[in-house]
């Protein structure tokens, strides 16, 4: 059965459902760039063309999977509408300029295997599966402090009370604000 977008549209759907469901987003990002690294390892080596076909399955399905997961994540974890407008602009003009980076980096001259093209995104593929744990980690442990202090807060009695205004300039260094992972 040839790769539809139909193929694709369900792995979205499903990663998007679960994701919103389970209110997480590296997971499926994650999910989606092992997709990638699985596919690019299979059209970097010398399995056959079949094998290869089947490996850019696990490309096209990986990516256009993750990268809505990685903006939502993006857009979730920036707050203040400034802050967020500006990131994720950054985020998706970057993500644009990748199409003039795959004119360069897959050149004529390299085919059939296109090794210099598949090494650039297996890296960028492996940039993304070392950061993502840890920003996975940092979140965590500011979650946790901040959840901490609030706990501390309440044992106490305490009842620091923040204006809307005040949050709203916090953003997400507010005390109530909670990344999500």
């Amino acid at each position: 059965m040839p790769l539809t977008l139909l193929h694709v549209a369900i792995t979205l759907i499903v990663f998007a459902h679960y994701s919103d469901k389970l209110k997480m987003r590296s997971p499926f990002i994650l999910a989606g760039l092992t997709m990638c690294l699985i596919g690019f390892s299979m059209n970097i080596s010398t399995a056959p063309n079949g094998v290869k076909y089947f490996g850019t399955f696990f490309i096209v399905i990986g990516s256009y999977a993750a990268i809505p997961g990685m903006v939502s994540w993006l857009g979730n974890n920036l707050s203040g509408q400034y802050k967020r407008g500006v990131g994720m602009a950054i985020v998706i003009g970057i993500g644009n300029f990748g199409g003039a980076i795959a004119a360069v980096i897959y050149r004529s001259q390299d085919s059939p295997r296109f090794i210099i093209g598949h090494a650039v995104e297996l890296m960028f593929v492996g940039i993304g599966l070392i950061f993502l744990p840890i920003v996975v980690f940092l979140y965590k442990r500011i979650n946790g402090q901040r959840d901490a202090a609030e706990s501390l807060a309440l044992q106490r009695g305490e009842k620091v009370r923040y204006s809307d205004q005040e949050l709203r300039e916090l953003g997400d260094r507010a005390p109530d604000f909670r990344y999500t992972l």
